[in-house]
């Protein structure tokens, strides 16, 4: 008899890694290579903000608040990983 299976809640990295999960994790990657393409420029206190709208995000967003929105979709997306930052 199979043991039903247990879905752990809370603590550090709870999200399963099985398919539906990278399946996402692509398509933040796609997205990721697509913000690539988008024309930044510095504002008037100097943060790197878009020149164009991607996706939901109009112009003017800083990209450091995209770069937050994109790890906040899925565990496994790491920013500083994508930049060649991660230790």
């Amino acid at each position: 008899m199979a043991m039903p299976q247990t879905r752990i809640t809370g603590g550090p990295d709870t999200t399963p890694t099985h398919a539906p999960n990278a399946g996402a994790l692509a398509r933040l990657d796609a997205l990721w290579r697509e913000l690539g393409d988008v024309p930044t420029r510095e504002d008037q206190e100097g943060a790197l903000v878009l020149d164009a709208g991607f996706q939901l995000f109009d112009p003017g967003t800083p990209v450091e608040d995209i770069w937050h929105w994109f790890e906040a979709q899925h565990a496994g997306f790491k920013v500083a990983e994508k930049l060649g930052c991660a230790e």
